[in-house]
């Protein structure tokens, strides 16, 4: 059975940052960035928790920059050890 097809279509997005009540209307409120929202669309935290970034995988344009060189020391018999390279 695929679980897919069962999961919830739209999942919560929030922002990353915290955003205070400027004004508020009869149901909407204006917040620090100019942005209106309904009453039902907010959510009110105590406290804001903070996550390490997780770990990010190489593009693979940073990983043929490093193929590329390895194969240059490789063809020059430097050793790669001794050579510090800044990958962008």
């Amino acid at each position: 059975m695929n679980r897919k097809q069962f999961e919830k279509e739209t999942l919560a997005k929030w922002s990353k940052s915290v955003h205070k009540i400027i004004s508020n209307t009869e149901h909407s409120y204006t917040l620090d960035n100019e942005k209106v929202f309904k009453y039902y669309e907010l959510q009110k935290v105590k406290e804001v928790e903070r996550l390490e970034r997780p770990h990010t995988e190489p593009t693979r344009e940073q990983l043929r920059k490093q193929r590329t060189s390895e194969r240059r020391f490789r063809l020059e018999g430097l050793d790669k050890s001794m050579i510090l390279i800044k990958y962008d």
